[in-house]
């Protein structure tokens, strides 16, 4: 159901994605303590991959879709 909407309306759709911090310091707020537990997801240590749309939506997201995010929250990103 997601990936027909998706396409019905592609030029309508953005994808939002958590950007890595480098390490736990980098973190905003209350996401510090959460990489400091979870200290794998940082850095070196995380794929990067694993924050891009999943392969049947990849087509679909072009440079102007995607909206990196400094937080999970997505109001948290000027201009959305």
């Amino acid at each position: 159901m997601a990936l027909r909407l998706t396409h019905t309306f592609a030029e309508r759709t953005c994808f939002a994605r958590v950007i890595i911090p480098p390490d736990a310091a980098s973190a905003e707020g209350q996401w510090q303590h959460y990489y400091r537990h979870w200290d794998m997801l940082v850095g070196e240590r995380h794929d990067p991959a694993l924050i891009d749309p999943v392969a049947p939506l990849f087509p679909l997201a072009t440079s102007g879709t995607i909206l990196d995010k400094p937080t999970y929250s997505p109001f948290k990103v000027p201009g959305f």
